[in-house]
């Protein structure tokens, strides 16, 4: 498991209530369409009780300059912490890990599942 620093160049309004934050992708790290990445915060932040650390999908391509991750804003610590850190803010970036691809037989039927991290519990 790589451990590198990513930097908080911006922070964008993607729709309602979901916001993108965009780091500068460090040297050297690659990753595959599919992967996630686990985002932490200096460990001087105080967040909420599930600490400093959240699993992020990584929205962005491979062959992009940047990387950018979409987080669903509710109103946990962690999250009130990321939507006040001024731009510039390092984090900390562990991964990337999973290997969600797709096979490469069009006569084979592909099945999808999603369970989002980001979308409210059911019926609220």
């Amino acid at each position: 498991m790589r451990t590198c620093k990513a930097i908080l160049k911006r922070r964008d309004s993607l729709c309602n209530g979901t916001i993108g934050l965009c780091f500068e992708k460090p040297d050297g790290f690659e990753f595959k369409p599919g992967q996630f990445a686990n985002f932490k915060l200096d460990a001087a932040i105080a967040t909420d009780a599930d600490g400093g650390t959240r699993a992020l999908s990584i929205a962005s391509a491979p062959h992009e300059k940047d990387l950018m991750v979409a987080m669903r804003m509710r109103d946990t610590g962690f999250k009130r912490v990321v939507s006040a850190l001024p731009i510039g803010a390092p984090f900390f970036l562990e991964g990337p890990f999973g290997d969600l691809t797709l096979h490469r037989d069009t006569a084979r039927p592909t099945v999808f599942l999603a369970v989002a991290s980001a979308s409210r519990p059911f019926g609220a």
